[in-house]
């Protein structure tokens, strides 16, 4: 997924302390925890599973 100003187009959902960002066609995807990470420097889709699935079909409904 594209990183930095201006590089590509995503979308994003913030739930509680969740932020997902997603590519535009919703193939790649990143979360934070935004309460212990604000820097947003440690994806943790991988490690939450279900968080990442629930923000992302928030995205596509």
């Amino acid at each position: 997924m594209p990183t930095g100003k201006g590089r590509g187009q995503y979308w994003a959902t913030v739930q509680g302390q969740w932020k997902l960002l997603a590519s535009k066609d919703l193939a790649q995807a990143r979360l934070y925890d935004t309460a212990r990470d604000y820097k947003e420097e440690n994806d943790l889709a991988k490690a939450e599973p279900e968080v990442a699935a629930k923000l992302l079909q928030s995205l596509k409904d």
